[in-house]
């Protein structure tokens, strides 16, 4: 029980620093995409695409690639939602190595 209170505790402390992260600093938020954490993870990716930090790209590609459920789906989200070139490129690669489900 008391894991899971640590456990809990520790999710929305990173919650909390990541939200809090100022935008010039948005490149450490990075490191979280490949959190153990599905929400971690997700929270991460979220936050990268409401900042459009476009400089994710290739991370956000890993983590559609090879994340877990909810960070997947929130990297493909986020690569919709940037147009760059590399990001078009990006999900025309996923395209071809996922599920079509994941793009419907």
């Amino acid at each position: 029980m008391q894991e899971d209170i640590d456990e809990d505790y520790t999710q929305q402390l990173i919650f909390s620093k990541l939200t809090i992260m100022p935008y010039a600093d948005s490149e450490q938020i990075c490191r979280y995409v490949t959190s153990d954490d599905m929400f971690i993870q997700e929270k991460a990716v979220i936050l990268l695409r409401k900042r459009n930090y476009t400089a994710a790209a290739r991370a956000l590609f890993e983590v559609a690639q090879n994340g877990m459920h909810n960070g997947r789906m929130a990297a493909i989200f986020a690569l919709k939602q940037f147009r760059t070139e590399e990001s078009k490129r990006l999900l025309k690669e996923l395209e071809a190595l996922l599920p079509k489900h994941y793009f419907t």
